[in-house]
């Protein structure tokens, strides 16, 4: 079956990107897509205990603010990001999946 997966589908899809599990990319609206990135990473900042941290997800961010973010980047970058910073990203990902399951 081929179909566009709910925002709850796809923040589930980058929770599992970020405890280490590959996953195939969803496919979801491009728009979508890059609202919740930025939901989640402007979110994620919230999270973030130290400022090492803080400095990496805000500079995503900005990318993202760019138009330069995707589910592909989230994987490469969970490759090489810290602990942290993907607890980070996580927490703010589960987060918003509450607030859109509370929306609906």
């Amino acid at each position: 079956m081929d179909h566009n997966v709910t925002p709850q589908e796809y923040l589930a899809a980058l929770i599992e990107i970020y405890r280490g599990y590959m996953v195939d990319i969803p496919k979801v609206d491009d728009k979508l897509q890059l609202d919740l990135l930025k939901d989640v990473l402007s979110s994620a900042i919230r999270f973030a205990e130290s400022e090492r941290a803080v400095q990496t997800i805000s500079e995503e961010l900005f990318n993202c603010a760019q138009g330069k973010c995707n589910f592909a980047q989230q994987i490469e970058a969970a490759k090489v990001q810290s602990p942290e910073v993907l607890t980070a990203k996580m927490t703010a990902a589960a987060y918003i999946m509450k607030l859109h399951n509370s929306a609906n």
